[in-house]
């Protein structure tokens, strides 16, 4: 079977995926429900949180370098960065390095039709690629069980003062999502007018 039914009852292949087959409301049950670092953290912390912190982040670096258009579509990619996963599942990254070869491509296809759905380019800004790495530093600061400071984790974050960041537990993903896709798709509406 390559196959799965989604929340919304929908049939997604995984050998074929269309940006038809994608809703925004199937990534959000999904990623809010997958736990961050396979569980082994403190608090209740899931991929949703990631991507709402990821695009928080890049918001706050980058509103005085950027217009809005521009970063509204940086903070869209953020939150979809991770989309696939709920259609894999978060696969943590020390062993997605053993699946990459036969995972990357399945990925990559479900990716492309994410970002054909929300009118994205993929792959995405390198930006969030980076930052992805400097919140996922963050997290393993604030969310591990006594983090080593020479965990994997940690040296991708090496800005010492972001550490200390508080990581934000309360903004409801697919809301926040749903905000950000409605700007960016009146963008692209007004443009073709």
């Amino acid at each position: 079977m390559s196959w799965m039914q989604t929340a919304s009852g929908r049939k997604f292949s995984f050998t074929n995926p269309k940006p038809e087959d994608i809703e925004l409301l199937d990534i959000s049950v999904a990623l809010s429900t997958m736990m961050r670092f396979n569980g082994h953290i403190k608090d209740h912390y899931t991929v949703a949180h990631h991507s709402v912190n990821l695009a928080l982040l890049i918001q706050e670096n980058f509103k005085s370098f950027f217009p809005q258009d521009k970063l509204d579509i940086m903070m869209l990619e953020a939150l979809m960065h991770d989309a696939a996963e709920a259609y894999t599942g978060d696969i943590i990254s020390p062993l997605k390095f053993f699946l990459k070869k036969d995972l990357k491509p399945i990925e990559d296809k479900i990716n492309q039709a994410i970002a054909k759905k929300f009118n994205l380019t993929y792959p995405y800004s390198r930006i969030v690629y980076e930052y992805d790495k400097l919140i996922c530093g963050v997290e393993a600061f604030n969310l591990l069980h006594n983090p080593p400071i020479d965990s994997f984790h940690i040296e991708l974050c090496p800005h010492h003062r972001l550490l200390q960041r508080k990581l934000e537990m309360d903004v409801d993903y697919f809301e926040f999502t749903k905000k950000i896709l409605d700007r960016v798709n009146d963008r692209v509406s007004a443009k073709k007018n």
